[in-house]
């Protein structure tokens, strides 16, 4: 549904036919993916491609970029909405995924972290207050329930992790893994606040324009190898 744009290679033809990049959206690689789609055009996935680009350096630019990517896509879904009569695959499937998978659910699940410390919470309110009332077997059983789900989301991260091809480049990245953890507890709540920015502005219509990423140039040390290896 998006063809990134620091990776994604077009082809001239379709792309003209199509009117090029548009600016009625801030995701406009998202806008022009889903008009190719609408023309009955393909996307071919290439895992063996490769791009060195700029992301944000601290949580402020994170935050303006997942900003506006989320706005962008609200805008290209709800312009292409008439994908669900001319393309049913695209406008019965993948629309819909888009929007329940990278927007609706991202938006509601701290809900599941909020509910667990409510309960650790009640726990041990009861337990001092109303020891009477506080239930040990309910509350390992919220423990277990949360362990639980933290280990099956690490173990689907996992596997996705195992399907990946891999790339020379990506050699030692394994160890990225393990920020799954702090992905948990930090960014899944931040894009949430941003979720919730997003919505806002789109209920109160006001326009947005495109927030450049503060530009720095630099690259880490391992990037620098591999830019010089090639």
């Amino acid at each position: 549904m998006v063809v990134p744009g620091a990776i994604g290679a077009w082809r001239t033809a379709a792309v003209k036919t199509g009117g090029g990049y548009h600016t009625n959206t801030v995701a406009e690689d998202a806008d022009l993916t889903m008009n190719l789609l609408e023309q009955g055009y393909w996307v071919i996935y290439e895992d063996r491609a490769l791009a060195f680009t700029e992301a944000p350096i601290n949580m402020n630019g994170l935050m303006r970029q997942r900003f506006r990517w989320s706005f962008g896509i609200l805008q290209a879904l709800f312009k292409h909405r008439g994908a669900i009569r001319k393309r049913r695959a695209m406008g019965l499937f993948a629309l819909p995924n888009t929007l329940i998978f990278q927007i609706l659910l991202p938006l509601v699940s701290p809900l599941i972290d909020l509910m667990f410390l409510a309960g650790v919470a009640n726990y041990f309110y009861n337990k001092y207050f109303h020891p009477e009332a506080a239930s040990s077997a309910s509350f390992e059983k919220l423990l277990a329930f949360f362990l639980a789900f933290l280990v099956i989301d690490f173990i689907t991260s996992a596997l996705a992790f195992s399907l990946e091809r891999k790339h020379p480049a990506s050699k030692g990245d394994a160890w990225l893994l393990f920020h799954i953890w702090i992905q948990r507890f930090t960014y899944r709540q931040v894009f949430s606040i941003v979720l919730f920015k997003t919505i806002k502005r789109a209920i109160d219509g006001k326009p947005f324009a495109w927030d450049k990423l503060d530009r720095t140039a630099t690259m880490s040390k391992q990037t620098e190898k591999l830019t010089e290896g090639h």
